[in-house]
């Protein structure tokens, strides 16, 4: 199903495909999947893979997790700078 990703500096988080035409109530909630990130920035996806990358500005690093409930963060590079797309 398709989807709608948003980076929000700590969190990383999905909202349906007719997001733009829900009514949001006061109560609403964001389904975030991964949270507690230091400064989340700059994602892709792998749809194939069901991967998810992204940049960690603070901790300098590019890290991945399957789009899987449960899985693991992984880091596959440290000692980056700013990582930025076209």
């Amino acid at each position: 199903m398709p989807q709608i990703l948003m980076v929000s500096k700590t969190s990383l988080c999905n909202f349906p495909p007719n997001f733009a035409d829900m009514t949001i109530l006061p109560d609403q909630t964001v389904n975030c999947f991964l949270s507690n990130r230091s400064f989340a920035v700059a994602i892709e996806i792998d749809i194939p893979s069901r991967l998810l990358f992204y940049s960690d500005f603070e901790k300098k690093t590019i890290e991945r997790v399957r789009l899987l409930d449960g899985e693991a963060v992984d880091t596959i590079r440290g000692g980056v700078g700013s990582v930025e797309g076209e």
